[in-house]
């Protein structure tokens, strides 16, 4: 009974990943759409820049953004992605240490 309690948690677990797996590509899906919207309203009709053009585009630009953000953190909980914002521990104890070295020869 315990093994197939552990079996059935086993399944529900990779089930579970599949479903997150599906439901990130769907959302890049519709991101990549929403992005090709965007350019090709600005490829096809010349984008004339009026207040349609702007508000299709724009529109389109924040949905993309919108449906592309769930699978970005996704990613980089997963590792997959990296902040390029963020410093690495080697960047942060080499400026400390020149910040010593010039107090140091004050």
């Amino acid at each position: 009974m315990a093994q197939s309690h552990l079996r059935e948690e086993l399944l529900m677990g990779e089930s579970k990943e599949k479903e997150i797996v599906i439901l990130n590509l769907v959302l890049l899906a519709l991101a990549g759409i929403s992005l090709f919207v965007a350019v090709w309203t600005v490829v096809s009709n010349w984008f004339k820049a009026g207040t349609d053009d702007l508000f299709m585009v724009l529109t389109c630009l924040m949905l993309a953004l919108l449906f592309a953000l769930n699978p970005m953190i996704w990613a980089y909980e997963k590792g997959w992605l990296r902040n390029p914002l963020k410093r690495s521990a080697n960047a942060e104890s080499e400026e400390k240490a020149e910040k010593e070295e010039k107090a140091a020869a004050r």
